[in-house]
């Protein structure tokens, strides 16, 4: 149900001005300039999946200018550097999130709206006349999911914004906030109030980075079902009770053959021996409604690196020599919150080879 909500809402607003005839060529070079949503890298890795399964000769390169904190002072100062000096041929620009969430502090720290446009609309003019890439402007994502709040009622203006500057400026908009407020309103009267596509409010869960790269793919004139059969899991090669793993600390391992290890303790760790080049693991994420618990992760007796559970963590952005290798992860941090009584965090995973 999920997947045909998201589908008829990207249709209804992205819609392209020439079908299923995508907006790619061979060696586009896109630049995402964003904040820490877009540092994150999360919807990045979506589209890179998308094209590398279904565009894999035109050698689309993805270059993350997000900025975690950044509000749009911050992006037109470092424009020159971060995006037009990369010579892009498409460029997203995601701003405004921060620029609205950071006036509600105290002390306030946010941009107020007349600054926002200005400097919306400057960085959108020096593209222009620096660049010959594509624009797409996305509208602010959500401020806590809360869609009546004061964050998200003051949001909607500098979204109002950004739609008149993409009209105004002629290039294209990719309307982030519709596509969320939308889904989580229907979620939320539809029979699915636990649905959270973000992890605090604000930060991407694995369901919203889905849907800003599947907006963003749509909006590139990517059809819907290439982005649909892209994303589909798959179902892992090894099961989290294989007697090939081993587990440290506390698990919960009761229902491991089926749904996976589960625990909640900080130290937990597995221990994953195999043979080949790579392996994947695997989280389901659904449970968690704020910040994710982080892991230690190392590879053989390389160095020990921080990472946070995906849907499809690869342990090495390259392939390993062939041979043995030994993967270690450990839970490094949970984070308890105070809402409706005390949530805990808890990790299952499984493998794919």
């Amino acid at each position: 149900m999920k997947k045909i909500t998201t589908a008829f809402l990207l249709a209804l607003l992205c819609v392209p001005s020439a079908l299923a005839v995508p907006r790619l060529k061979a060696g586009d070079r896109i630049v995402t300039l964003g904040d820490s949503i877009t540092q994150a890298g999360g919807y990045q890795l979506l589209i890179r999946k998308v094209l590398a399964r279904f565009y894999p000769d035109l050698g689309i390169e993805i270059v993350n200018a997000g900025i975690g904190g950044h509000k749009a002072p911050d992006m037109a100062a470092r424009l020159q550097t971060d995006v037009i000096d990369k010579k892009p041929t498409i460029v997203t620009v995601s701003c405004g999130v921060n620029d609205v969430w950071h006036g509600f502090y105290n002390p306030p720290r946010g941009v107020d709206l007349e600054t926002y446009t200005r400097l919306m609309t400057q960085m959108v003019q020096q593209l222009k006349a620096n660049t010959s890439a594509t624009i797409y402007l996305l509208t602010p994502t959500v401020i806590h999911e809360n869609l009546r709040g004061p964050e998200n009622l003051k949001l909607e203006t500098y979204c109002q914004a950004i739609r008149e500057i993409a009209r105004r400026e002629s290039v294209h908009l990719v309307d982030l906030n519709a596509v969320f407020s939308l889904v989580l309103r229907s979620t939320q009267t539809g029979g699915a109030p636990d649905f959270h596509p973000t992890s605090d409010g604000v930060h991407m869960k694995p369901a919203g980075n889905f849907l800003i790269a599947a907006s963003i793919l749509h909006a590139l004139e990517v059809p819907i079902t290439q982005i649909l059969e892209a994303t589909d899991v798959a179902a892992p090669a090894i099961r989290a009770d294989d007697t090939r793993l081993q587990y440290w600390g506390r698990w919960d391992q009761r229902n491991a053959a089926a749904t996976g290890a589960v625990t909640v303790n900080t130290g937990s760790t597995i221990i994953v021996r195999f043979q080949g080049t790579h392996i994947t693991l695997h989280f389901t994420t659904t449970q968690y409604s704020h910040q994710f618990p982080t892991l230690w992760l190392q590879v053989d007796e390389g160095e020990w690196k921080v990472v946070r559970p995906l849907e499809e963590l690869r342990i090495s952005p390259t392939a390993l020599p062939t041979g043995s290798h030994v993967v270690r992860l450990v839970v490094k941090g949970f984070r308890e919150w105070g809402i409706a009584g005390t949530r805990r965090w808890w990790v299952r995973w499984y493998f794919a080879g």
